[in-house]
């Protein structure tokens, strides 16, 4: 009887183990972006998934209901209100703290507690682009520096120019080097080639690496008026008047362009038929810099699932699968361990820029979680537009100044 009974007991715990291991096997998250629902990227993604889910057993539900940012706001904000599940949320480094202030996700800190080594690893420019009101809400997951300049590598020493860091150490030196690229071909008197493309729309190139930011010395104000504001414009200005802005670095009509972002590293590659340089923007001070922004993984507050949807994220952030995703999409690693994984350090070995794409968050200035950012932004760009329409580089940032007046937070 004795042996029975044990017998019975055994087979009532196994029963009980397979049970338990088909709640984690049939367990679900829900994670949910903006990005769509084909195209490379969600191909990359749903790999990914498949990996986590033959890791942990759980299972991955990817939606993306509408691609417009707008539109996924609202969302957000309705599926919060009914109580729709989500866990893992996609969000905007220019919008989270709206979504964090409207109780869409939760703060991060106690997770953050469980995994101290991370604090550590992740960029340390980073942290002021997911921290907001003295909490953590999000971890990053794609993005980086807005701008880089591309620079055509067969054009730069075919004019005796020497390629990379050397073109934009300086704007003096940017600016030399826009006018050693810039060429009649036909004698005309008017350039073919020229050494920049258009930076009538590109702020975030001249802004940041000239030293202004968004706020002042002491953060009680915008900082549109400071003398470092004003001097981007008025250099971004002062390109376009010395005729050397135009033609398409695509064509091979431009030597240089500041118009994209390091993400465009592998298309450049799959589709220039000249080789290429990438370096940060050109640099105007002591300390390279540049603005960076993220989109972000957060927590949805109303979320059941909170230790899945936690996972999940750190699966996203770990080494190797970020370092491959990475590679895949050319947004910079945002932990210093990744630059050292093997898949990273291959494709530094076949592609020497990578090695730069690894160094991005050394130069970054994150934007800082602060609501109504997308309305600033619009303002900080009108602003530009204005100064190509005539206006001059000082009146028009004045006026952003006051314009933004509504939108700053008074503690």
């Amino acid at each position: 009887m004795k042996s029975r009974g044990t017998h019975v007991i055994l087979v009532l715990m196994v029963i009980l183990s397979l049970g338990a291991a088909g709640v984690g096997a049939n367990e679900s998250i829900v994670f949910r972006t903006w990005w769509g629902v084909t195209g490379p990227r969600i191909e990359l993604l749903e790999g990914m998934f498949r990996q986590f889910e033959e890791e942990t057993g759980i299972q991955v539900k990817y939606e993306s209901p509408a691609t417009n940012t707008t539109q996924y706001l609202d969302r957000l904000i309705i599926d919060s209100v009914t109580g729709t599940e989500l866990d893992v949320v996609l969000t905007g480094g220019l919008w989270t703290a709206d979504v964090i202030d409207a109780g869409i996700v939760r703060p991060l800190d106690d997770f953050l507690a469980q995994v101290p080594e991370l604090k550590n690893d992740i960029f340390p420019a980073i942290w002021e682009g997911i921290t907001y009101k003295g909490q953590v809400w999000a971890l990053p997951f794609a993005g980086g520096p807005q701008r880089v300049t591309f620079q055509n590598k067969d054009m730069f020493l075919a004019r005796g120019l020497e390629p990379g860091e050397a073109a934009v150490v300086s704007w003096e030196a940017f600016s030399k080097y826009a006018q050693r690229l810039t060429q009649d071909l036909n004698g005309d008197g008017q350039p073919d080639v020229f050494g920049i493309q258009d930076v009538r729309n590109q702020i975030y190139a001249f802004y940041w690496p000239n030293g202004a930011d968004l706020f002042n010395a002491d953060g009680t104000d915008f900082g549109f008026t400071s003398p470092e504001a004003i001097g981007a414009l008025e250099f971004m200005l002062e390109l376009q008047q010395r005729g050397v802005v135009g033609g398409a670095f695509a064509s091979a009509t431009a030597g240089m362009t500041v118009s994209t972002g390091p993400f465009s590293l592998q298309s450049f590659r799959a589709t220039l038929p000249f080789d290429l340089d990438m370096t940060l923007p050109p640099q105007n001070t002591p300390k390279p810099r540049t603005l960076s922004s993220l989109d972000l993984l957060t927590l949805a507050s109303g979320s059941s699932r909170t230790e899945a949807g936690w996972k999940f994220m750190l699966f996203l952030l770990r080494p190797d699968v970020h370092a491959n995703w990475a590679v895949q999409t050319g947004f910079p690693p945002v932990r210093q361990s990744e630059v050292r994984t093997r898949v990273f350090q291959a494709a530094i070995n076949s592609d020497p820029l990578y090695r730069v794409l690894g160094e991005m968050y050394d130069a970054a200035v994150l934007w800082p979680l602060y609501p109504d950012s997308v309305s600033i932004w619009n303002i900080l760009r009108s602003a530009v537009a204005n100064v190509f329409r005539g206006q001059s580089p000082r009146a028009a940032m004045e006026n952003a100044q006051r314009q933004a007046q509504q939108y700053l937070v008074r503690e």
